[in-house]
């Protein structure tokens, strides 16, 4: 699932309320894990949401670009 929010409403808690409302339904339904799409490791705002959550960083990918 991807998740955007136009700019206008940013910094306003939009994903916290998106949470707030999925987070009881995943549990609901006997989910314990979830694993999230890809984020840039650099986006604060991105990282900064899961940092109330038990997590474990298993992936990283990157890209280089090289000259030829």
């Amino acid at each position: 699932m991807l998740i955007a929010v136009k700019p206008e409403y940013q910094n306003k808690g939009v994903n916290s309320l998106i949470f707030d409302d999925l987070i009881p339904v995943f549990n609901k339904h006997g989910y314990t894990h979830a694993e999230s799409n890809h984020e840039l490791e650099l986006n604060s705002k991105v990282l900064k949401q899961w940092e109330y959550f038990e997590y474990d960083q298993h992936k990283r990918r990157r890209a280089f670009t090289k000259e030829i």
